[in-house]
């Protein structure tokens, strides 16, 4: 987590509204064989989903989606 937060300091805090913080984190584990990742999933009110893909072991990011 701390990986997104260094890597995307604008986007984290644009889903703060008068230090309220306006969005729902979502967390996931997943494994594929030896390999395990992070799916960190950002749902803010308007429906708007930006989601990572993190790797396990060393936190670093692999890929992001907006939708």
């Amino acid at each position: 987590m701390k990986s997104v937060e260094n890597k995307e300091k604008d986007f984290i805090n644009s889903l703060y509204d008068n230090n309220v913080f306006k969005c729902e984190i979502y967390i996931r584990l997943l494994a594929e064989g030896d390999y395990n990742f992070y799916y960190v999933g950002f749902a803010s009110g308007n429906g708007k989903i930006t989601a990572y893909l993190l790797d396990a072991c060393n936190g670093k990011i692999i890929a992001g989606k907006n939708e």
